[in-house]
């Protein structure tokens, strides 16, 4: 009893106060009024009106008593489910009135508090890229990033990112990044890379996407919706993140036309591809938002038929190019499909061709790796799993523990298998490689380069959560974990890190202290 006493308090503790005490006082003005009810008309007089106006006949009241047992047990059932009844009735009320109250006063996002422009890379001094590229006898180096779903824990994966631009530039190889794919969470902290806002301005020493993570409430991420029983599959609405999601990247000219220029359709400025995930609730399939305009023209041999045919079929994906009415709007809808967790938030409604409804690509697979690999073809893929450590000490005690720890658990397998794909694609690049022919002009066998992963996790026990938005202290004490320990293993690793023949990853402890996982 006391456990659920303190997990009550813990709950209401953590919702926003303008949430918390409107709902708090109309529950207890509710409550107050069912108990008055109860006492000036007593329990069974009610029962006998409810029963009266849904047409059901109750045993006598005073013949109850000197009857069988079952007349007085109906009785009593049935006045005990109107008192359930009543009070269920009274605590959804509350619910409901609060959440159009707390939309009506909660807070919105701060004007201009991400104001940063995007910032531009400077010359670095570092050679390791000449001799990752004689090494794995690479001539047109091809980066690409995955980022993982995780809700809050995305904090550790924001870290990590930093660590990885700062490398990169280090080295002069920004622009060699070509893709980034993301999942849930990851396809949000994906547009701060593809908006330039990884890195802080030269007057701040923080960046617009560091200072999101360390800004993280729950009321900047989402809203109360008003709920029905058997009529809505939700609670929560996005549009705090939505109103957010315009204030740092459309309303800013420099960022918003840093983002269209990803959207060009000619080839003039070889802008880099993202890959946002999503889930078809009808379909069950996972779906995509894409820029690459070279996508439906790319194909693979049918080996039953002996046929070309489209590497993804047109209906498994969206492109958004040009040509797209407002290309902004649409990177919008697509971000938030991507992270519409189920059964917090409510289907995403996207109109294209056909009206369709999606939720969060984590549900299909948290971990998208085949854009790096198959599609995009990179040699080197910056790989940022959220759930591939997942050991944790057992709870007996709560139900809720149980069932998040089966979510960990099914995602750490998943961003696991992930990552193999990884080694299948280079046994496919080893064959094809035996198998090819000789170049005309120097006789030498024209090899296709193998695979490269870089990828780094933090393990557990975690500071954050995947719902624990509020906790923005715990998000920054994540971030630069993450920040600092990417930074040590690529200055320090890079070249064994990321050696071909080998599948690693690091796993980051709750101090900095780094396990490598070799062909795990």
């Amino acid at each position: 009893m006391i456990k659920i006493v303190r997990l009550i308090i813990t709950w209401i503790r953590r919702l926003p106060w303008k949430f918390t005490i409107p709902f708090l006082v109309l529950l207890a003005a509710w409550l107050f009024l069912v108990a008055f009810l109860f006492d000036r008309f007593q329990v069974s007089e009610i029962a006998d009106l409810v029963a009266k106006l849904i047409g059901i006949q109750l045993p006598d009241k005073q013949a109850t008593a000197g009857f069988a047992y079952h007349r007085i047990l109906i009785r009593v059932v049935f006045e005990s489910a109107v008192a359930l009844v009543i009070t269920f009735f009274a605590i959804l009320t509350s619910y409901n009135l609060a959440a159009v109250i707390y939309r009506k006063i909660r807070s919105h996002p701060p004007k201009q508090a991400y104001l940063h422009p995007p910032a531009s890379p400077e010359r670095g001094s570092g050679d390791i890229f000449d001799k990752f590229m004689e090494r794995n006898k690479i001539t047109d180096l091809k980066i690409g990033l995955i980022l993982a779903g995780g809700g809050a824990k995305g904090a550790y994966q924001a870290g990590a990112m930093k660590g990885i631009y700062e490398f990169l530039e280090k080295n002069n190889v920004l622009d060699k990044v070509r893709m980034i794919s993301g999942t849930s969470i990851g396809s949000w902290n994906s547009v701060f890379w593809l908006a330039g806002l990884i890195k802080p301005p030269k007057d701040s020493k923080v960046s617009a996407h560091e200072q999101w993570w360390r800004d993280i409430a729950a009321d900047r991420i989402m809203e109360f919706d008003t709920y029905f029983p058997l009529k809505r599959n939700y609670f929560l609405s996005t549009s705090p993140w939505q109103e957010t999601f315009d204030e740092i990247f459309q309303r800013q000219e420099a960022v918003s036309e840093k983002l269209n220029g990803l959207f060009a359709s000619d080839g003039s400025n070889s802008p880099m591809h993202f890959y946002l995930t999503r889930s078809n609730v009808e379909l069950g399939n996972l779906e995509f938002a894409t820029n690459n305009t070279a996508l439906p023209g790319k194909t693979r041999l049918n080996w039953r038929s002996n046929t070309d045919e489209p590497m993804i079929p047109s209906d498994q994906y969206e492109l958004i190019d040009s040509a797209t009415e407002s290309p902004l709007d649409r990177l919008k809808l697509a971000v938030f499909a991507s992270m519409d967790l189920p059964p917090l938030f409510p289907y995403m409604q996207i109109r294209t061709d056909r009206e369709e409804w999606f939720e969060d690509g984590g549900v299909v697979d948290n971990l998208p790796m085949r854009f790096g690999t198959e599609i995009e073809e990179c040699n080197l893929l910056f790989v940022l799993p959220l759930n591939a450590s997942f050991a944790k000490q057992v709870n007996h005690d709560s139900v809720v523990n149980r069932l998040f720890r089966v979510m960990d658990i099914r995602q750490g397998v998943l961003e696991h298998n992930s990552i193999k794909l990884a080694r299948l694609y280079n046994d496919k690049i080893r064959v094809r490689n035996q198998d090819s022919e000789p170049d005309n002009s120097s006789g030498n066998t024209a090899e296709k380069p193998l695979l490269s992963v870089f990828a780094i996790c933090p393990e557990q026990p975690l500071a954050i959560g995947t719902a624990e938005f509020w906790k923005p202290d715990e998000a920054g004490e994540a971030f630069d974990l993450m920040y600092s320990a990417t930074r040590t293993a690529l200055n320090d690793s890079f070249l064994d890190l990321s050696d071909p023949n080998y599948l690693r990853m690091t796993l980051v402890g709750p101090q900095g202290q780094t396990t490598i996982l070799d062909n795990f």
